[in-house]
């Protein structure tokens, strides 16, 4: 018996089982790497800037500046009028008939029901509409003769030659249809023949019908602007002619047209705004002369500035990614459901992945930054971004959807301990590989470990070393007093206070945040025993942009409210993003396209709560991270962790 649990034990552990104690250093790192994921983002980013350089504005006296303003002015009206041009010489209506159903219309003739009463005013009605009566089939080429004046009808209805007519006749002939311009006998079917392309081909039947009370089809005829013709309409004992129930139809005007607005008069408006605006613009040019020209500053600017071209937009999504750890799946309960601001997807899986990681990374998924350069020239808006988890260094670029975690509402997200909560897709059979979480209370100094990590975005990557110390906040160092003299925030001072677990396992910047260390030996071996999230900051992480692209600015101030562009945009980003899909979005602009001249994305994303720490990594020690899982209601042992202590709830 002893063997087979020997080996059931072996299996289990190869499994990579709740139980990691007894692998060996070789084998932890296996499942170190297997249960590290790499959390991966795209955020969109606008960047608003000046158009005119600085030095060059400095040049221009107020009159120059007028009248290239005034210049602008007149080419986007120019544009204005060519583009109207355009629009006018094509056709503003659909090409398919909308059908229409009225019940109860009351019409003022009893012989006519005049379709204009219950379709919109700016409708047309099809025009070469024949109409005929079903005959017997016959074959007319022998009585071509007595046949001239419906050879004339069709001509004249549609356009085409008597030759073509004839052609045509010969048709409906065959189809048992009887051509007539006159009102026919009441007995007969009458059918309405759209003929739309003008060809030889069979026309199309439209099945409009005019009736009183589910009464026979009135129609008898049809004029193009838009009336039936009918049978008298019988009136009722008040000697009023009866409500009937008409079907018909009309080309509707195409969705960029409604509602019609008169396009001069718009362009009059809008040359009459701009002129009034220029006008405000050189009183404000007369008193900047009268006294020493201030600097600019882009957070003053408005959308108004982006319409008359003083300042330019570009919109792109950059490529971010970070460090986790995968936990296994986990049975969604009615309180729980994932959060992402900019969301475009819905995880509806009853079962989701489990994904531990940095608050500060989450962060990304609802997160408003706006970033300036030192100079105020520029400024960056920066987005909520798409999530996702990434399971392998060899899956697709993005991987599965990724949400925030929330239970009852409250994201699991804590930045007083920097650890959040991504949920995800399970993928089937990857429960083996999940990671178990540790007690960072048996861990010494000394004690050997790897953590796994993707510094710059370079997934899985392994490094190994001790354990330096397990209980040291960053802000006991000397130099902490140029942090706090500086005015560290609440958030940052939590953060620094979070991270006081250090290890020397070298993980490179950019990309590490949230990389699990885990212990090689002791009784934690192949348990986590800590959460990476401080590390050397040689160089802050560059960030990727893609695809580049500069919104239209007319298009975007008819849509947006004038205000400062770093409060409307934040607040309408995706109509800056529209039609512009970062799946389709490519790698095609350079660095310096993204940061300008004179900065660096150092100087631009610079965070003061990231400082150079030489030659060791700050982790969160897991026991916070777990006594804040399970204030959240999350059940730890599921994940491999033993329930906290009871001295922790004394506390």
């Amino acid at each position: 018996m002893k063997p087979l649990i020997t080996i059931f034990l072996a299996v289990l552990l190869a499994l990579g089982s709740v139980n990691a104690y007894g692998l060996s250093p070789s084998d932890i790192k296996i499942a170190a790497r297997q249960a590290s994921v790499q959390p991966s983002f795209i955020i969109p980013v606008i960047k608003a800037y000046f158009t005119t350089p600085l030095e060059a504005e400095l040049k221009q006296t107020p009159e120059e500046l007028k009248e290239e303003l005034e210049k602008l002015m007149d080419k986007r009206i120019a544009e204005a009028i060519k583009q109207a041009t355009e629009d006018a010489n094509e056709s503003k209506h659909l090409t398919t008939l909308t059908t229409i159903e009225s019940y109860g219309v009351q019409s003022k003739s009893r012989t006519e029901i005049a379709l204009g009463a219950i379709c919109p005013k700016w409708v047309e009605f099809p025009e070469k509409v024949l109409v005929v009566s079903k005959i017997a089939k016959k074959d007319i080429s022998a009585w071509e003769k007595e046949y001239e004046k419906d050879v004339l009808a069709i001509s004249e209805t549609t356009g085409v030659s008597p030759s073509k007519a004839t052609e045509m006749l010969k048709k409906l002939a065959a189809e048992g249809y009887q051509v007539t311009q006159t009102t026919v006998e009441p007995e007969a079917e009458v059918v309405l023949l759209h003929f739309s392309g003008w060809d030889d081909s069979y026309p199309s039947t439209l099945k409009w019908e005019v009736r009183v009370d589910g009464g026979p089809n009135l129609i008898r005829g049809y004029d193009p602007r838009g009336i039936l013709i009918v049978q008298p309409i019988p009136e009722d004992e008040n000697n009023d002619i009866k409500r009937v129930y008409v079907k018909a139809g009309y080309f509707d005007l195409k969705e960029q047209y409604k509602p019609k607005t008169p396009l001069e008069d718009q362009l009059a408006k809008d040359k009459e705004n701009l002129e009034d605006q220029i006008k405000e613009l050189e009183k404000e040019l007369k008193k900047a002369d009268k006294k020493e020209k201030e600097k600019r500053d882009i957070t003053n600017a408005t959308m108004y500035d982006v319409m008359v071209g003083y300042v330019t937009l570009e919109s792109f999504y950059v490529k971010s990614a970070a460090s986790g750890v995968y936990l296994g799946n986990m049975k969604v309960s009615k309180e729980m459901s994932g959060f992402s601001y900019a969301s475009f997807h819905s995880i509806s899986s009853e079962y989701k992945g489990v994904v531990l990681t940095n608050s500060h990374v989450a962060a990304m998924l609802y997160s408003n930054e706006l970033y300036v350069s030192k100079d105020k020239e520029a400024m960056w808006i920066v987005l909520p971004a798409y999530g996702f988890i990434r399971y392998t260094q060899d899956s697709d670029s993005l991987g599965s959807p990724a949400d925030l975690l929330a239970i009852d509402g409250t994201l699991v997200d804590s930045y007083d301990n920097d650890c959040a909560i991504l949920v995800t897709s399970p993928i089937p059979g990857y429960e083996k590989y999940a990671a178990r979480l540790g007690d960072s209370d048996k861990v010494t100094e000394g004690l050997e470990v790897v953590c796994v990590g993707s510094p710059m975005m370079i997934q899985k990557q392994l490094t190994e070393g001790i354990v330096s110390n397990t209980s040291y906040s960053i802000l006991k160092s000397p130099l902490a007093d140029a942090w706090l003299a500086e005015g560290m925030s609440r958030r940052s001072f939590e953060w620094a206070m979070a991270s006081s677990f250090w290890v020397d396992t070298t993980q490179g910047a950019g990309g590490s945040s949230g990389s699990p260390v885990v212990a090689l030996e002791g009784s934690q071996a192949g348990k986590v025993i800590a959460l990476r999230n401080m590390g050397i900051v040689s160089r802050q992480a560059i960030a990727t942009p893609m695809a580049i692209q500069k919104p239209d600015p007319t298009y975007l101030c008819d849509r947006l409210e004038n205000g400062p562009i770093r409060l409307v945009l934040p607040k309408h980003w995706k109509v800056v993003f529209e039609g512009f899909d970062y799946k389709k979005a490519v790698f095609n602009a350079s660095l310096e396209a993204f940061t300008g001249k004179t900065e660096t994305m150092e100087s631009i994303m610079q965070s003061g709560s990231k400082q150079d720490i030489a030659g060791l990594n700050g982790a969160v020690p897991i026991n916070k991270i777990k006594q804040y899982l399970t204030e959240r209601g999350l059940d730890i042992e599921k994940f491999g962790a033993s329930t906290i202590s009871g001295r922790y709830w004394q506390r």
